[in-house]
């Protein structure tokens, strides 16, 4: 069983602190997203161009124990004096009419009660409970899964994968960089519903990389760049804050 140990909870609350201090953040968001940023909007949105086919939902799951941060939901950690859901909405909220937050904790996600908030439905199935009810909740012919410890997603590899999706008619399309798939930055189709609840009931394995084996998956090659991996970071625990530099 993984513990938050006490060197664990020094550099977290180190981390915290040299967020509040630290100046250097403004020359990463420049580096990464251009002069027309601004500190945190809901109501920002996005130029990139995006062919059109499927309406699709963006999610975010923000499930999962958190043992590494104490409970804490990472998707609520301080990541460059900005919560890691606030960063995945700015740079989502321009690509998609709605909006989906998958939470057992509601009550941690005030701020975005314009957005559509559900909880898992088939509980104790992990990221597939999630997308499931993703799946539910959504209005769209799909749903673009991101993974709620994600802080530096990329707009122009989340258009290139919409767009991709939109020109195929697979199930599922699956980001592949250096032979490794990202299943939390994926699209699935609305038409799985069924075969994943049937799935989840059915099924001992809760695994989605098992659920994946049995739908029509596609794969959309990334390549392996230093913009690329960032944008595929994910923020396990403290001492993964710890090698961000910003």
């Amino acid at each position: 069983m993984t513990t938050f140990g006490r060197s664990d909870a020094i550099i977290y609350v180190y981390l915290i602190i040299k967020d509040l201090i630290s100046t250097r953040d403004d020359q990463f968001i420049l580096a990464n997203y251009g002069q027309d940023y601004k500190p945190f909007q809901f109501t920002e949105h996005s130029s990139q161009p995006l062919l059109m086919g499927n309406r699709i939902s963006g999610v975010i799951l923000t499930g999962g124990s958190n043992k590494r941060f104490g409970g804490i939901t990472k998707a609520n950690v301080v990541v460059g004096g900005k919560s890691i859901i606030s960063r995945i909405v700015f740079i989502i909220s321009g690509l998609f009419d709605e909006i989906i937050i998958v939470t057992n904790k509601p009550e941690e996600f005030r701020a975005f009660i314009q957005y559509k908030i559900v909880k898992d439905q088939i509980i104790k199935a992990g990221p597939l409970g999630g997308i499931h009810a993703a799946l539910q909740a959504s209005s769209g012919d799909a749903i673009f899964v991101f993974a709620g410890d994600m802080p530096f997603l990329n707009r122009k590899i989340i258009t290139d994968q919409i767009n991709e999706f939109n020109k195929n008619e697979h199930d599922v399309l699956i980001p592949e960089i250096n032979q490794l798939i990202e299943p939390l930055h994926t699209i699935y189709r609305k038409s799985l519903l069924n075969d994943l609840e049937r799935f989840l009931y059915e099924r001992k394995s809760k695994a989605v990389r098992d659920f994946l084996s049995e739908v029509n998956v596609g794969y959309l090659q990334v390549a392996e760049t230093e913009e690329s991996k960032l944008a595929f970071l994910n923020i396990n625990s403290p001492s993964d804050l710890a090698k961000i530099s910003l």
